[in-house]
């Protein structure tokens, strides 16, 4: 049995991992979003019942007509919370940031979780803290970032088609053999730093485990490519962050346990 966990807990995580909502979250983002609030118009109300309104109400139903930016935020507000991939799709629209630096560090606090048990080393609580603070502050915003600048560079949302595929292609080739390398780097510098480990090993550490890391990574991403097309080909932008995290529990877990199978974390 693992060190730090028992196997009924282990076992519990490789079956979330296989019952990963994946399918779900491509059929709810499918989905065409509500459509605007009731706006108001003359047409829309009969002259005999239209209300009387005071001037000092004007201001907020001229703001409701000419703020069409922010009707996707009030229309988000009101989506009843009854899942939790329907409380995501709310929050991605109020707060897109934040909603994608959270689910990034807690699907990488997942996979870290499943790398220690695999691990023959005691749990490290200060292991786990440290992959979840690089995945809130660090990881989860530059990867919001990079996602979206790939949209730039590659459009794919007016796209159909062979277009819209070799588009898809493109973004996640990108993703997964540059970003991700990025990734590992990033990962196995800030996770030892905020372990408490002594800084002058640092690169002495990264020259010897990263290109064994990076190389494990590679081979998870080649396996993982499959998965990674369907999420850019089918799922619009901002709910691309989320497949690729529930993808990543298994690549976050790979990088995890190479990342530090040589170290032991200060106390």
């Amino acid at each position: 049995m693992h060190r730090g966990l028992p196997r009924a807990a282990f076992l519990f995580l490789v079956l979330l991992r296989a019952c990963s909502p994946l399918p779900e979250l491509l059929l709810l983002f499918a989905i065409p979003p509500i459509p605007p609030l009731l706006r108001s118009s003359p047409q829309m109300l009969p002259a005999t019942s239209t209300p009387t309104m005071p001037s000092s109400a004007m201001p907020i139903v001229t703001s409701m007509n000419t703020t069409a930016a922010t009707l996707p935020r009030a229309v988000a507000a009101t989506i009843p919370s009854r899942t939790l991939l329907q409380i995501y799709r709310r929050e991605i629209n109020l707060h897109p940031i934040r909603t994608k630096a959270l689910t990034t560090a807690l699907i990488a606090s997942i996979g870290d979780i499943v790398a220690q048990s695999l691990s023959p080393t005691a749990f490290s609580l200060r292991r786990l803290v440290g992959v979840l603070t690089d995945g809130l502050l660090i990881a989860g915003p530059f990867m919001a970032f990079s996602y979206d600048k790939l949209e730039t560079t590659f459009p794919s949302q007016h796209k159909q088609g062979i277009a819209k595929s070799i588009a898809a292609l493109k973004m996640m080739l990108v993703s997964c053999f540059i970003i991700d390398t990025f990734f590992v780097l990033e990962m196995t510098t800030v996770s030892y730093i905020l372990e408490g480990l002594p800084l002058a090993h640092l690169l002495a550490h990264l020259r010897a485990d990263f290109p064994t890391t990076l190389r494990a990574g590679t081979a998870a991403t080649l396996a993982l490519c499959p998965a990674d097309f369907l999420v850019w080909r089918y799922l619009p932008p901002k709910a691309r962050q989320m497949g690729m995290n529930m993808i990543d529990l298994v690549w976050t877990a790979v990088i995890s346990y190479f990342a530090h199978r040589n170290r032991v974390c200060a106390i």
